[in-house]
């Protein structure tokens, strides 16, 4: 599990601007991103990447019948 900064801009799509493997490390960046851009700060979020095992993943082994 991670965490990442999300900026969503006025026009354009939303950015991951960094990732972080702890929630502390990224909540340290974004009060960061408060103190040196506080117009831009309410911009940000941080969200968590669950990282998901795709049921179909491919194995690497193929089935032959």
């Amino acid at each position: 599990m991670s965490f990442e900064i999300i900026y969503t801009p006025r026009v354009e799509n939303e950015v991951v601007v960094a990732k972080f493997e702890t929630l502390e490390e990224a909540t340290n960046h974004l009060e960061t991103i408060k103190q040196t851009r506080p117009n831009a700060y309410r911009h940000h979020r941080i969200e968590e990447v669950r990282e998901q095992e795709w049921l179909g993943q491919d194995s690497g082994i193929e089935n032959f019948v």
